[in-house]
This record gives C-alpha cells, sequence and structure tokens, in this order.
C-alpha cells in the first residue's frame, strides 16, 4: 500500500469520513457525544510515529493485544527473525501502520 492509502484507511478505520470542501478536503466524525471532530489534514500515520501513536490509543483492550501480535509477526518478517516484545518498542512508524491495518482487515 501507497502511505496516501494507508493513512485514508486508517483514518477510515477510526470513524473518520472525507468531503471535499472547494480544493481542499476535509476528514471528519462525529464522536459518541455528538461532537464533531475535523482533521484539517490527513495524518501520515505511515512515516511519523506520533500520528502511529495517537491511533493506537483509540483501539480497545482486544483490539491492542491483537495489533501486538500483528506489529511481532510484521517486524520478525522484516527483520528476519522472529521478535518478542522487542518488536513491539522497535517498530518503525510504517510497520505499525501496517499491523494497525492488519489487525482491522483493511491491509491490501
Amino acid at each position: 500500500m501507497t502511505s496516501q492509502e494507508i493513512n485514508e484507511a486508517i483514518l477510515r478505520s477510526l470513524g473518520y469520513d472525507n468531503k471535499k470542501d472547494g480544493r481542499e478536503v476535509r476528514w471528519h466524525k462525529t464522536e459518541p457525544s455528538g461532537t464533531l471532530v475535523i482533521n484539517e489534514r490527513l495524518p501520515d500515520f505511515a512515516t511519523n510515529l506520533k500520528a502511529i501513536y495517537d491511533a493506537e490509543w483509540e483501539l480497545s483492550q482486544e483490539e491492542h493485544e491483537r495489533f501486538a501480535e500483528e506489529l511481532r509477526i510484521v517486524v520478525g518478517r522484516d527483520y528476519g527473525v522472529p521478535l518478542g516484545e522487542f518488536a513491539v518498542v522497535s517498530a518503525c512508524a510504517r510497520q505499525r501502520a501496517e499491523a494497525f491495518l492488519r489487525m482491522k482487515g483493511k491491509w491490501a
């Protein structure tokens, strides 16, 4: 997947949708409280650790456990060796984004 596809897929999995407002695309979602949340820019989950960490905070406990397992698989594949907990702390943003989308069933 390209970085653009990864970024859009993660935002959609977090409940955001996009609308074209003139020449700009705005990403928005409505929180359960009814609050409208708007992202003016598409977060760069594929290269920015802070952005993907923020997305990880949205996961339930069950999703986070599945995410950690996917992350071990992705990092182990990339490094050529099976890794334990080290994978969770050593993964780059792109690996974390891939594991996030694999856990959600959205990796293409």
